[in-house]
């Protein structure tokens, strides 16, 4: 048997003190009739969600976390293409000595660049990863 959240509409395990979904105590109500499994590729429902019925699939949250990160590896390769070629440009206008001086400080500062920006949009992918993770985790918890 399993105990329904009357806030959410969230099947909880019998025995469940608060609600997994929205945190609402679920002390004293009675156990619901069995609802067949939920898909692991589904989440629970949260409660800004209207229609209970209809599952959440992981890949519609944080859509702007998701875009920030994309924006983020693109300006980074965008750097990383810019000094090359302000590294290739500088040697070409300076003569053979100061040239490759300039060739390498700006493949060197591209590279630092395209380093520390991607670096931040892969901890924003990590970070949604984590979290997706925790809640199938947690949700696989709750079934058995």
């Amino acid at each position: 048997m399993s105990i329904t959240c009357p806030r959410c509409k969230t099947v909880n395990k019998e025995g469940s003190v608060f609600c997994t979904s929205c945190g609402y105590s679920l002390e004293g109500l009675a156990p619901s009739a069995p609802t067949p499994p939920v898909s692991p590729a589904y989440v629970s429902q949260s409660p800004r969600n209207v229609s209970a019925n209809v599952p959440i699939t992981i890949e519609t949250r944080y859509g702007v976390l998701r875009a920030i990160s994309t924006f983020l590896t693109v300006l980074a390769w965008i750097f990383l293409v810019a000094g090359g070629l302000f590294g290739i440009l500088m040697g070409m206008q300076e003569g053979a000595g100061m040239g490759l001086l300039f060739f390498l400080a700006g493949i060197l500062v591209g590279g630092l660049l395209f380093s520390i920006i991607k670096a931040y949009a892969e901890l924003l992918q990590i970070a949604i990863d984590i979290e997706e993770n925790t809640r199938l985790t947690a949700e696989l918890l709750e079934r058995k």
